[in-house]
């Protein structure tokens, strides 16, 4: 805070007791005095339900595919053709987990 120049307060300290308190010292009292686990509760179990489903793929027919206008085709995808994305998809990620690109 003193680099940054940023304005701070000390307002407690942090205790092994499972218990906060605020002391008002202007009224000489506890405005606040409750259990931490009534303030926060009991986080809730996270419970999953996995369901796998297979799919059967149909083979490829490749008879009747004319291998100079596929390759044709392929290469007008923007995927395929547009190779900045390699550049600056590393910008665009937070501990190279990318959660949604912002280009889409």
């Amino acid at each position: 805070c003193k680099r940054e120049r940023a304005p701070f307060a000390v307002i407690g300290e942090a205790t092994q007791a499972e218990h906060l308190i605020l002391h008002d010292s202007h009224f000489d009292n506890n405005p606040i005095d409750l259990p931490m686990n009534v303030l926060l509760g009991k986080t809730p179990k996270m419970t999953r339900e996995v369901l796998s489903k297979t799919v059967e793929n149909q083979s490829l027919k490749t008879e009747g595919i004319q291998l100079k206008e596929a390759f044709r085709r392929v290469l007008r995808l923007p995927v395929v053709a547009e190779k900045t994305f390699l550049i600056t998809i590393g910008d665009r990620s937070v501990t190279g987990m990318v959660a949604r690109d912002q280009m889409v």
